[in-house]
């Protein structure tokens, strides 16, 4: 019996955010995204354990758990995009995100059930990225973290916010082929 295993690189079919290079210096990047709408809730607790209940809480609704105006009450299925966003807001306090697929307008997008989560639309906004394979771990972030942070100081680059993680795999996704990033939003003139 033959068995053939594929590991070649597992992406997910999914949609992901478009935007426009500005600058790319190896696996650093600053890149321009326009009009992207978010599915957002606040969670508490330890890094790995509040990026999975947020997940659970916007797959939720993107699986339905909405209604279509606030006068309708039918739901909607809402296709699944990636990364998912992790954003530090303490060390025990995040925010979860999805970016919803473009064919979307905050008038047009289904109304949460749950009122733990936000929608909002982020506009013109600038980032300053790492882009990096391997296990969501806290020691590979670090890592990459440290080298963002170094090419920051050492272009001046001016940031704004909190650090955000962006995972764009599912999890039985070989770290080898996973991509993650790691983001800061800046102030691009």
């Amino acid at each position: 019996v033959l068995i053939l295993i594929s590991v070649g690189p597992i992406m997910s079919n999914v949609e992901q955010p478009n935007y426009t290079l500005i600058k790319k210096t190896k696996n650093i990047e600053i890149r321009h995204y326009e009009n992207l709408i978010y599915a957002e809730t606040s969670v508490t607790g330890p890094r790995e354990e509040s990026i999975s209940t947020g997940f659970r809480i916007i797959a939720d609704y993107i699986f339905g758990n909405n209604r279509l105006s606030e006068s309708d009450n039918n739901s909607s299925k809402i296709a699944m995009t990636s990364p998912v966003i992790q954003e530090r807001i303490s060390n025990t306090s995040w925010k979860v995100k999805f970016i919803m697929p473009q064919s979307f307008t905050v008038q047009n997008l289904p109304v949460p059930n749950n009122e733990k989560i936000e929608i909002y639309e982020g506009n013109d906004e600038y980032y300053v990225t790492i882009r990096f394979s391997g296990s969501s771990s806290q020691k590979n972030l670090d890592k990459n973290h440290k080298i963002l942070l170094d090419h920051i100081s050492e272009n001046d680059i001016k940031i704004s916010g909190s650090t955000i993680y962006a995972f764009y795999n599912p999890p039985w996704t070989l770290p080898i082929f996973r991509r993650n990033e790691i983001l800061y939003k800046i102030n691009y003139d």
